[in-house]
């Protein structure tokens, strides 16, 4: 498990729900600083806080181990079907196209 990249995504999560640390801790009911350790990596939440974490952000726990779940694939394909929805056809078939040869070429190794 990659602790680092757990807590940057914790970070981007609080940040994204305009909370600094000291407002996110105290509605954990922990301390700055160790939330500061868990945005860096240095130390991973019990579960019940990292629960209590995403509560409070609102936010999804696929979201914050999507590099840890062997399914995150289904979540990265959602994300990038609603990326690709917001271009315009012509170039939502083009990255399709890219996206199709890519895949084929790594078939192919």
């Amino acid at each position: 498990m990659d602790n680092k990249k757990i807590g940057i995504k914790i970070r981007e999560c609080r940040k994204a729900c305009g909370l600094d640390q000291s407002e996110l801790a105290d509605k954990v009911g922990i301390s700055t600083r160790y939330l500061g350790d868990i945005e860096r990596g240095a130390k991973i939440p019990k579960l019940a806080t990292f629960i209590d974490l995403l509560n409070a952000m609102n936010a999804s726990a696929d979201y914050v181990l999507i590099d840890e779940l062997n399914s995150a694939y289904k979540l990265q394909a959602s994300e990038l079907e609603k990326t690709l929805e917001e271009l315009e056809i012509s170039d939502r078939n083009l990255a399709m196209d890219l996206l199709k040869t890519i895949i084929e070429n790594l078939k192919s190794r």
